[in-house]
């Protein structure tokens, strides 16, 4: 992270040990993950902060599963773009089953998933997003029309990126 970043959080947040322990964490890792367990009928969620200062975009998992599997996922696919630079589509090999990563419309993140306060403290709104996905039993994605009503419950696909 660069040392204004850190400067203007630290600034701003010297009251905030989680704002200061991210930053930490981001200077230590490159990146930090942070797990959300809504209150209300929403899914869980883990998302990452401080990949874009590695030209990456952050990554998102939606679903009912731990976080520390929700965590393992998005740091396997850290590591895959961090070597081979970010994609999205399909990619196997990462877990026991096949991924597919999209891009998510950030407004929608930001709004839905209430994560602006991680990211006002790292300054990073104009970073973007990718969802990673995984599939139902017969490796459909919920971007099928036939993907399973039982793997419904466990998963929630955010709104695409609008092209530019």
């Amino acid at each position: 992270m660069s040392q204004s970043k850190q400067r203007w959080a630290k600034e701003l947040f010297t009251q905030s040990e989680f704002h200061l322990d991210m930053l930490k964490k981001i200077q230590d890792k490159g990146f930090v993950t942070i797990g959300i367990q809504p209150e209300e009928d929403n899914f869980p969620f883990v998302y990452t902060v401080g990949l874009a200062d590695k030209g990456m975009p952050d990554l998102i998992v939606v679903g009912n599963m731990s976080q520390s599997l929700m965590s393992t996922i998005i740091i396997k696919v850290a590591k895959l773009f961090e070597e081979n630079g970010p994609t999205v589509g399909i990619i196997e090999g990462l877990i026991k089953v096949p991924l597919k990563i999209v891009s998510v419309d950030p407004e929608i993140v930001a709004d839905k998933m209430l994560v602006t306060d991680a990211y006002n403290a790292y300054k990073a709104h104009d970073n973007y997003f990718v969802q990673i996905l995984w599939p139902d039993e017969e490796g459909r994605f919920p971007d099928n029309v036939n993907f399973s009503k039982k793997f419904a419950d466990a998963t929630e696909i955010l709104p695409l990126r609008k092209a530019h």
